[in-house]
């Protein structure tokens, strides 16, 4: 009889470190999309600010080339070739910024992409140890059962 309720008393505590176990399992499954985007979310803005402000610099540096070579251009008269280049040279110099643009989100997207991946794998460890310690202790509570009906 007291024998019974011991068995059954360690019953229920496997039967709660199962359900611990899933429930355990459950939430990570939740968190990992949460994190995932809270992190792209937060990376997402850094980097649009990091390229929004070096993309302005730029600008602003070219813009003082493109009026002085256009003061140049005015004062002085040439051929229509010279003026072609001329007028080529400054239109190449004036969509730089978009082309920088491109380059600056291409890289930090990679970045962004290495930082998720970092940081998903961490969590990704804490979880799975988390896990494997639950299933330890599931294991020797089923082991303890085991000796209780033998």
């Amino acid at each position: 009889m007291k024998c019974d309720v011991e068995l059954e008393v360690r019953k229920r505590l496997v039967d709660c470190a199962k359900l611990d176990l899933v429930v355990g399992m459950k939430r990570r499954e939740a968190d990992i999309p949460k994190l995932k985007l809270d992190h792209a979310t937060i990376d997402l803005a850094e980097s649009h600010t990091m390229g929004l402000d070096s993309l302005s610099q730029e600008a602003q540096n070219i813009k003082p080339s493109i009026k002085e070579k256009a003061c140049k251009d005015s004062s002085t008269k040439s051929s229509s070739k010279k003026d072609e280049q001329r007028f080529e040279l400054l239109m190449s110099e004036a969509i730089f910024p978009e082309e920088h643009h491109a380059k600056l989100s291409e890289q930090n997207d990679a970045e962004i992409s290495v930082l998720l991946s970092e940081k998903l794998k961490t969590i990704e460890s804490k979880f799975n140890h988390e896990l494997k310690m639950e299933q330890t202790k599931v294991k020797e509570a089923d082991k303890e059962v085991e000796k209780l009906k033998f």
